[in-house]
């Protein structure tokens, strides 16, 4: 299992494609907390992005929607992210275990629209590679909560929170922003007998979200040499693992 899932990070982030057509479509949803705006013929709503993926959503819904309505669905968060609606299709609604309401939909839109939504943006931001996000490919992430220090150009440090990992990049947590398109070097660890990690990363994304005053920015990993996999490797495993125990 473990080395499925490494397989299908390195395959993303090397642009490598030797997976069969199959397995493409196993498609990984990213956990994830978004507000947005549902809009219908006659009602609108807000609701909450629990889980996406390149096929579709899950939300968190206030009230229980038909299999097969149409769905108008806008980013509520950062106004640099408000772009226009991304037309969906109900495919569910059930009750979670925790009680809550929440629908699956599936992206009904042009690709075009699609490719410069804030669906694009968010999943970019969420790990998924610019090139891949919208051609089924494989895209891993690992729920992490792990302190790292960020080192800028004129050697300023900030310290941060990882929230996600994989080997393509991370989702930061930050109390500064960051610029997009800001190289900065990563420290990551050291963490439970795993040696520090240092590797070099491009800001994608940054937003801030006004609810917890927090920044929160994806970042890309830039030119990673194989001992710098390996050791990334290792570090995804350890987390896989308390995540499953």
């Amino acid at each position: 299992m473990l080395k499925d899932i490494l397989a299908g990070l390195k395959t993303l982030t090397l642009g490598r494609d030797r997976t069969a057509t199959g397995e493409r479509r196993r498609l990984v949803r990213l956990k994830c907390r978004y507000r947005v705006t549902c809009e219908m013929d006659r009602s609108a709503f807000r609701a909450v992005v629990v889980d996406m993926s390149v096929q579709g959503l899950r939300l968190e819904i206030p009230e229980r929607l038909k299999r097969g309505q149409v769905v108008h669905v806008t980013y509520a968060g950062d106004p640099a992210f408000i772009m226009g609606p991304v037309r969906c299709v109900v495919n569910w609604t059930r009750r979670s275990p925790q009680g809550h309401l929440e629908a699956g939909l599936r992206y009904e839109d042009l690709e075009s629209n699609l490719a410069r939504s804030w669906v694009k943006l968010i999943l970019r931001e969420l790990g998924f590679d610019a090139v891949n996000i919208f051609q089924r490919r494989k895209a891993r992430r690992v729920v992490a909560m792990l302190n790292v220090q960020l080192r800028l150009s004129g050697r300023t440090e900030l310290n941060a929170r990882v929230l996600n990992l994989g080997v393509g990049g991370a989702l930061l947590q930050t109390l500064d922003p960051l610029e997009r398109g800001q190289v900065l070097t990563m420290d990551l660890g050291p963490v439970k007998g795993l040696p520090l990690l240092s590797v070099s990363a491009e800001v994608l994304t940054c937003r801030y979200e006004p609810r917890n005053q927090f920044w929160f920015c994806g970042v890309r990993f830039r030119g990673l040499a194989d001992r710098q996999l390996e050791l990334l490797s290792r570090y995804l495993i350890h987390l896989l693992k308390d995540t499953v125990s």
